[in-house]
């Protein structure tokens, strides 16, 4: 699973903290003592230095020279190149050494980005200020702390661009020095010390969904950034069902046999948006109408939007929700197809691809997306998900066959368990045979090849009774030809 990568080498105790809107507040205090530390971490500062001379907070601040120019670059304080991807406030505390003057004022500016200006310094532009004395409001230069709060510009958030913030200290008349402490901007850090403090390689995010674009799978989709693959994005799974559970059977393991490849999409912030699946058919080596479908374990039914690409012949024991998914289930429940005889219809002789010699079958392909509902508190984590494949017997919907383990659905009925070679004794110990805690379905990740009708399985995968009695502990590579454990003669 992929995950948002965070310039962690980049966080530096007491500089860098956790702000609100999930961003990174850029923060100075003063209290490091040394205006050369902040400066390491790219801060700037222009006749502003730390001083112990009435202190904001704690033992430091930071002390200016008299303000009493109306330059912006007379004196100010300069923060790191920042991204700015969410809007906020920028906060700081402030006062003056004295209220000696006509007026003090601080001006927020913003520095664009030009690499072929000294510092990086592009075009300066000015947004907001806060004016201290006479005429006007508030109308005396402050002599006691004031917590200053200044809204970040609309100009500069959620683009791939950086900028640095400038915070100038100005006035005119009298000596009056402004003491700044606690600046806190809200913005993920996006300089680099190890290289003169210039921005970090600066991304490209077309869908400006915070992914970039080499990162994203969807780099012009702001509700879809990864690919979540299984087995993976080239390679399919297998899955394998025994029809005659509770019993037995020929214990072959071909009454369906399937391959399977997931993808689940998730977006940003790493919640699901959607399920895609892709099912192919390979064998049917059975003559009752068996169904196959897939439980998400722990998705409420509620929380899917949409289902597509289910194939149903309107059976009368089906019956969907208007999300597509089977109505009446607590967890999301998709028919992927009702009778498998139906899509890989047999064109001679008994079963299908399961017999030499019989007409081959193409294999059909079933594509299922899931679509799920990403509203706030209603966003599905990935973790949260399990895959729980299955198939209905002969049309009897009560009728399911799992994986080991795996509970059945509510459709299911309890009374064919502990009977026949059945030995489930709980949802979470179930679909295992009486003392050899054998299985009546497969999950393998890997395509394997199965077996020729009503030949045992254990004949031709050796080792696969050796893993099953050890609750698959042991013999883990059962299905992997390694040229000892295989009798490919027995193998369809």
């Amino acid at each position: 699973m992929k995950n948002i990568k965070f310039i962690a080498a980049l966080i530096l105790t007491g500089f860098l903290s956790l702000g609100s809107n999930a961003q990174t507040l850029a923060t100075i205090t003063a209290e490091s003592g040394s205006r050369a530390a902040d400066q390491a971490n790219c801060w700037g500062f222009g006749t502003f230095n730390t001083s112990v001379l009435t202190p904001i907070t704690g033992s430091f601040s930071y002390y200016g020279n008299a303000a009493t120019s109306l330059s912006l670059g007379a004196c100010w304080l300069q923060a790191p190149w920042c991204k700015f991807t969410n809007a906020g406030t920028i906060t700081l505390k402030a006062k003056c050494n004295s209220n000696s003057g006509t007026f003090r004022r601080l001006v927020f500016s913003y520095y664009t980005y030009d690499a072929t200006k000294p510092y990086g310094q592009g075009t300066l532009v000015r947004f907001d200020s806060v004016t201290y004395g006479t005429g006007f409001t508030p109308s005396a230069i402050p002599t006691t702390t004031q917590t200053i709060s200044i809204a970040l510009p609309s100009a500069i958030i959620s683009n791939s661009s950086v900028y640095a913030i400038l915070i100038s200290a100005v006035g005119q008349g009298g000596t009056a020095r402004w003491i700044l402490d606690d600046v806190n901007i809200p913005a993920t850090y996006w300089s680099d010390p190890s290289n003169a403090c210039k921005p970090l390689a600066l991304i490209v995010d077309a869908d400006s969904d915070g992914v970039q674009d080499s990162d994203d799978a969807y780099p012009n989709d702001a509700a879809r950034a990864y690919n979540n693959y299984y087995p993976s994005a080239n390679t399919y799974g297998t899955l394998m069902f025994e029809d005659l559970w509770p019993s037995m059977g020929d214990y072959d393991f071909n009454d369906l046999v399937l391959g399977y490849r997931y993808n689940l999409v998730t977006n940003a912030a790493n919640k699901a948006v959607e399920a895609k699946a892709t099912f192919i058919t390979k064998a049917v080596g059975a003559s009752m109408h068996n169904g196959f479908a897939v439980q998400l374990d722990g998705v409420a039914a509620s929380k899917v939007t949409a289902v597509t690409g289910t194939k149903s012949n309107g059976v009368n024991w089906l019956t969907l929700s208007g999300n597509g998914t089977e109505s009446g289930q607590t967890y999301a429940n998709i028919i992927v197809f009702d009778d498998a005889l139906r899509i890989m219809p047999n064109k001679g002789g008994s079963c299908i691809n399961t017999i030499s010699g019989n007409p081959f079958v193409t294999p059909d392909t079933t594509n299922i997306t899931v679509s799920f509902n990403t509203a706030s508190g209603q966003a599905i984590d990935p973790s949260n998900i399990r895959v729980n494949p299955y198939i209905i017997i002969n049309q009897t919907r009560n009728k399911e066959v799992h994986l080991a383990n795996f509970a059945p659905t509510d459709k299911a009925s309890s009374e064919y368990f502990g009977t026949y070679s059945d030995n489930t004794t709980s949802a979470s110990s179930s679909y295992k045979t009486k003392g050899g805690n054998l299985p009546w379905a497969l999950d393998v990740p890997a395509t394997i090849r199965y077996m020729k009708e009503k030949v045992d399985f254990i004949s031709g995968y050796s080792d696969f009774d050796n893993w099953a009695l050890s609750n698959g502990t042991e013999k883990t590579d059962w299905y992997l030809d390694n040229l000892r454990n295989i009798d490919r003669d027995r193998l369809y």
